[in-house]
C-alpha cells in the first residue's frame, strides 16, 4: 500500500500499462504460433451449398441436416446473407439437406458424400401461397441441441412468453437456476458469464437480474448453454457461458409488432413494446422500444444463533423479519443499422439505452433474546431507491475475404451510472416496547458511474487440407468511480459520517489474444485446440483511506476438445478448459453497508483471482439423449467470511481466497418429439461437492450431494392452439464452505392462440402454486444463521401481440463483442 496524492497517479500507472502491451501481445502470438504448429491432421469430407429463390439466395433460411437412411435429424444452420451454408466434418454416406425459410415451402435434396471432399448442391424454394391459411412447417428446430461444447435452447417459436422476462426464462433452462440475489448457476455451480448476442454485460448479481428483467423473453430467439467454452471466448466465468441470441428481422421491407401484456399477483404488472424494421436492398433498420411497471415485494425470515464455541451452547438469539416492498420501472430504447458496402462486406451500428428508477419502502424488526431470556427489540423504517441510466453502443465491420474466410472486427462503448439513496431510522426498544433514546438516523448517496471502452478483431479460415483456424486479439478498458456519501443525524444536525463515507476508484485493463484450430481426423474423429492468454492491469484506489493496490499479471487458458462419431446415432466428445474469476470490483471495495443492525458487509480489496480446471465427457444419442459427466476443480475460491463479535453481537460479512473446491456431476437429458404434436424433454443430474480451507484459523472440510430435475412439455392442439409447461426442482446444495441453501422448484405453464397471421394472444402463470423460495444457512462454531426468502414470483399475465407488414425474407444482422461481465 503506498499514498495517493492526486487522481494523476491513476492515470500514470494506466500509461505504464500501454506501454506493456506490445510487448505481451508478442510474448502471445508467439505462444499461439508455437501451439498451432504441433497439429497435423488427415482429411474430411463436407458438404457446401445455397439456398435460393427464382431470382436470388435467401438469407437466414433454416437448413437441416438428415440421415439418408431413415431422415432422423443430425444439425441444424442458418445460411449466411446470400443463402450459403456448409456441412463439415461428415462421415461418408448418404444424407438429406432440407431448408425452410417464411414465406417459402421446403425444400429438401439428397446427397452423397464422401471422404475426401465436399460436395456441392443448391436447393431451391418455391414461394408459398399468400393466403392466411396455415402451412406446416417440416423443418422445426428441436427444442434442445447438442454442439460442440454446449447446449443448444431453441426459444422462437415457444408458448409461454407472456410478460416473460429473460431472468425468469433462465429459470426454465436446464440445470441452470437463479438464486434470491440474482446469481444463476448452472449444474449447481456459481461463476456464470452471462452474454446477450455474444455480447458483454459487464453486469453481475443484482444487477445483472436487473438488466435481464428488462429484455422480453419473447425477444429470445434462442440460449446457448456453454459449459466448455472456447479459446475465442473471455476466459472469466469458472463455470461457463449463458449466450442469450435475440430474434433478427427476417422480412424484406417495412415490418414489425405491437406487444401489450399485464400481470398480476398480489399486485400489478404492466408492459407495452414495439418493434419496426425496415429492409431495402443494402439496408437494414430496427427500432424498438418498451416501457414497463410493477411493484414487487419481498418476505425475509431470518434467525441468528450466537454461540459460546468450547461449549457448543446458544448464548443468544436474534429473530429477523424484512417485509420490503418496492415500485419499479423501466424504460428501453434499442436502434440498430446495418448497411452491405459490397457483397462481402457489412458494417453497423447498434445503441441501447435505458431508465430504471425504483423506490423501495421497508421495514425490518429484531428480536433479541440473550442467555438469561431476557427480550429487547430493534426496529427499521428503511426508505430507499435509485435511478440506473445506462448506455450501450457497438459498431462493427465484417468483411469475407471468401467462403472459407473472413474478419469480425468490433469496436464497443458502455455507460453504466447508478444514482442510490437511502434514509434509515434504526431505533431500540426496551422489553417494554419502550423506545431509547439516541436512534441511529442516517442519509446516504451513493452516485456510481462505470465507462467500459473494447475493440476486438477476430479472423477465420478453412485451409484446403481442411483445417480451420480462428484467431484474433481484444483490449478492453473499464472505469468505475464510487463515491459514497453517508449523513448522521445527530443532536438535531446532520454531519458527515466518516465511518461509512467512502470515493472509491477501480480501473482495469485487459488485453489478449487467442488462436484455435480444428481438423477431422479420418472419417470419425475431429480434434479442436485453443490457447488464449490474456494480460491483466489493474489499479484501486481507496481515497478516504489514501491507499492504493495495482497488479499487473499475465494468465494462460488452453482449451481442447476430442470427438468420435461411432455412427450417425452415436457421438462423443471429451473436452478440457481453465478459467478463471477476477474478483468484482464491489468485492474489492472496502465500503460498509449494513443491511439490518448489527449486521454488515465490507469489501476486501486484497482479494486475488480464482482459477478452475474442467473436465467433460459427454454422449449423444440421435440428439436424444446426452449424457455428461464432468469433473472440476478451482483454487483460491472468493468464499463469505463471518467474524462475530462476542460483545455487541455485531457480525461482519467480509472476502477472502479461502478455499479450494473438488466438484463431480452426472448429467443426462433426454429430448424428442414423442408424437407431431407433442415435444417433450426432461432431464437431471447429479452431483458431489467438497470444499477445503481455513475458517478463523481452523481448518475444514465438507461435502455434500445433491441433484437436480427439470421437464419441459410443449402440446400442439392444432386449430392455432398450443400450451407448454416446465417444471424445474432443485435439491439442497452448498454455496461456499459456510454456506448451504435448501431445495427449491418452480413451475410454469402456459397458453397461446394464433387467431390469424396478424394476432396471437397468451396467457402465463408463473409458480402457480408460490412453490419457490429460497432458504439459507451459515454454519460456524460460534454463529450460525437460517435465513428463508421469498418474493413475488406468483404471476398470471396475458398478453396480446399484433404483426405487421413485411412480404420477403432478409435479415439484420446484429454483431457483437465477448466480454466479461464483472460487475456487481
Amino acid at each position: 500500500m503506498v499514498n495517493i496524492n492526486t487522481r494523476n497517479a491513476c492515470g500514470r500507472y494506466l500509461y505504464l500499462c500501454k506501454l506493456h502491451f506490445m510487448r505481451h501481445y508478442i510474448l502471445c502470438s508467439i505462444l499461439a504460433f508455437l501451439f498451432s504448429s504441433s497439429l497435423l491432421f488427415a482429411q474430411q469430407g463436407g458438404i457446401s451449398g445455397k439456398v435460393a429463390d427464382a431470382t436470388s439466395g435467401l438469407p437466414a433460411a433454416t437448413v437441416s441436416l438428415l440421415k439418408g437412411t431413415d431422415s432422423s435429424w443430425i444439425k441444424t444452420v442458418t445460411a449466411g446473407d446470400d443463402g450459403d451454408f456448409s456441412f463439415t466434418s461428415l462421415a461418408a454416406g448418404s444424407y438429406l439437406v432440407s431448408a425452410t425459410s417464411v414465406g417459402y415451402t421446403t425444400g429438401m435434396q439428397s446427397i452423397a458424400v464422401s471422404d475426401t471432399g465436399v460436395s456441392k448442391c443448391t436447393i431451391v424454394l418455391q414461394k408459398q401461397s399468400t393466403s392466411l391459411q396455415e402451412v406446416a412447417v417440416v423443418g422445426k428446430k428441436p427444442f434442445i441441441e447438442m454442439s460442440l461444447g454446449k447446449t443448444i435452447v431453441n426459444i422462437e417459436g415457444t408458448t409461454t412468453t407472456a410478460s416473460t422476462n429473460a431472468l425468469d426464462l433462465l429459470r426454465r433452462l436446464p440445470g441452470v437456476s437463479v438464486d434470491m440475489n440474482g446469481v444463476i448457476s448452472m449444474q449447481g455451480k456459481q461463476g456464470v458469464l452471462v452474454l446477450i448476442d455474444d455480447r458483454p454485460t459487464y453486469l453481475s448479481g443484482d444487477d445483472l437480474a436487473a438488466y435481464l428483467k428488462t429484455i422480453t423473453a419473447d425477444d429470445a430467439a434462442q440460449i446457448e448453454l456453454i459449459t466448455q467454452p472456447g479459446a475465442k471466448y473471455d476466459a472469466t466465468g469458472n463455470t461457463g457461458i449463458i449466450n442469450i441470441k435475440l430474434k433478427k428481422n427476417k422480412k424484406q421491407g417495412l415490418n414489425g409488432n405491437i406487444a401489450l401484456s399485464y400481470g398480476n399477483a398480489v399486485y400489478f404488472h404492466r408492459d407495452e413494446r414495439f418493434l419496426l424494421n425496415y429492409k431495402k436492398n443494402k439496408l437494414s433498420l430496427a427500432l424498438s422500444g418498451s416501457d414497463m411497471e410493477a411493484i414487487g415485494f419481498a418476505d425475509w425470515k431470518e434467525t441468528r444463533y450466537y454461540i459460546d464455541a468450547p461449549s457448543g451452547k446458544t448464548t443468544s438469539t436474534s429473530i429477523i423479519h424484512s417485509t420490503p416492498k418496492e415500485r419499479f420501472s423501466n424504460t428501453a430504447l434499442r436502434l440498430s443499422a446495418d448497411y452491405d458496402l459490397t457483397d462481402k462486406t457489412t458494417v453497423g451500428v447498434n445503441v441501447r439505452t435505458t431508465y430504471h428508477p425504483n423506490t423501495n419502502y421497508g421495514y425490518t424488526s429484531t428480536v433479541n433474546t440473550d442467555a438469561a431470556n431476557n427480550v429487547t427489540y430493534n426496529g427499521v423504517s428503511d426508505a430507499d431507491g435509485f435511478i440506473r441510466k445506462n448506455i450501450m453502443a457497438n459498431a462493427y465491420l465484417s468483411h469475407k475475404f471468401s467462403k472459407e474466410s473472413a474478419l469480425d472486427v468490433n469496436f464497443d462503448y458502455l455507460a453504466y451510472s447508478k444514482n442510490t439513496y437511502q434514509d434509515i431510522n434504526n431505533t431500540n426498544y426496551d422489553a417494554l416496547m419502550q423506545p431509547l433514546p439516541k436512534p441511529l438516523i442516517t442519509h446516504s448517496i451513493w452516485p456510481e458511474l462505470i465507462k467500459v471502452y473494447s475493440i476486438k478483431a477476430d479472423y477465420s479460415n478453412a485451409f484446403k487440407d481442411g483445417i480451420k483456424l480462428e484467431t484474433g486479439i481484444k483490449s478492453s478498458w473499464e472505469t468505475t468511480d464510487f463515491n459514497a456519501n453517508v449523513s448522521l443525524y445527530d443532536s438535531g444536525k446532520w454531519a458527515n459520517y466518516a465511518g461509512l463515507t467512502n470515493h472509491f476508484l477501480y480501473r482495469e485493463n485487459i488485453n489478449a489474444a487467442y488462436m484455435t484450430l480444428s481438423k477431422s481426423i479420418g472419417k470419425k474423429w475431429e480434434a479442436h485446440a485453443g490457447l488464449r492468454a490474456e494480460q491483466t492491469n489493474t489499479l484501486a484506489a481507496q481515497y478516504a483511506y489514501n491507499e492504493r493496490d495495482s497488479r499487473d499479471y499475465i494468465s494462460l487458458f488452453p482449451t481442447a476438445y476430442l470427438t468420435y462419431r461411432k455412427d450417425t446415432n452415436n457421438q462423443f466428445e471429451l473436452n478440457y478448459g481453465r478459467r478463471i474469476d477476477r474478483p468484482h470490483y464491489d468485492q474489492l471495495n472496502p465500503f460498509v453497508y449494513y443491511s439490518f443492525e448489527n449486521y454488515y458487509s465490507v469489501g476486501n480489496p486484497h482479494l486475488q483471482p480464482q482459477y478452475t480446471n474442467n473436465v467433460e465427457l459427454k454422449h449423444s444419442y440421435k440428439n436424444m439423449i446426452i449424457t455428461t459427466l464432468s469433473f472440476s476443480g478451482t483454487t483460491g475460491i472468493i468464499s463469505d467470511v463471518v467474524t462475530v463479535n462476542d460483545s455487541t453481537k455485531e457480525v461482519r460479512n467480509t472476502l477472502q481466497n479461502q478455499a479450494t473446491n473438488d466438484y463431480v456431476a452426472l448429467s443426462v437429458l433426454f429430448n424428442k418429439d414423442l408424437f407431431k404434436w407433442w415435444a417433450f424433454s426432461a432431464g437431471g443430474s447429479v452431483f458431489h461437492a467438497r470444499y477445503t480451507g481455513v475458517v478463523n484459523s481452523k481448518s475444514l472440510a465438507v461435502e455434500l450431494s445433491g441433484y437436480s430435475l427439470n421437464i419441459s412439455s410443449q402440446i400442439d392442439l392444432g386449430k392455432g392452439w398450443k400450451t407448454e409447461g416446465y417444471i424445474n426442482y432443485y435439491s439442497n446444495g452448498r454455496a461456499s464452505i459456510i454456506n448451504t441453501f435448501d431445495a427449491n422448484m418452480y413451475m410454469e405453464f402456459g397458453a397461446s392462440k394464433k387467431i390469424n397471421d396478424r394476432f396471437i394472444i397468451k396467457a402465463d402463470f408463473n409458480d402457480p402454486f408460490y412453490t419457490y423460495h429460497v432458504g439459507m444457512h451459515v454454519n460456524m462454531d460460534n454463529y450460525r444463521s437460517d435465513a428463508s426468502f421469498r418474493y413475488a414470483s406468483q404471476l398470471f399475465s396475458f398478453s396480446l401481440t399484433y404483426n405487421f407488414g413485411g412480404k420477403l425474407p432478409g435479415e439484420a444482422k446484429e454483431h457483437a463483442v465477448e466480454e466479461s461481465n464483472r460487475i456487481k
